[in-house]
């Protein structure tokens, strides 16, 4: 199977440009991301859930790592 089968991988920026690029390559190999993007509006990859993610926002970031723990992400890109 995929080399990042049942791997949960969290990728911030991921609703474009290189973050987006990860979360595809991510999910190709088989690994579920959690994308995180002030715009989420552009994360559309199969195998992948997006959450609003603003760095600059103390509440923002500490959503988005709560969900992480939750899933039980095994790494952050």
């Amino acid at each position: 199977g995929p080399a990042l089968q049942g791997r949960v991988i969290a990728v911030t920026g991921a609703s474009k440009g290189i973050g987006l690029s990860i979360a595809q390559l991510l999910t190709a190999h088989g690994a579920h991301v959690i994308g995180g993007a002030r715009d989420v509006g552009g994360g559309k990859v199969p195998g992948a859930e997006f959450c609003s993610l603003d760095v600059t926002d103390e509440a923002s970031v500490d959503a988005f790592a709560a969900r992480c723990r939750a899933a039980g992400a095994d790494a952050l890109v």
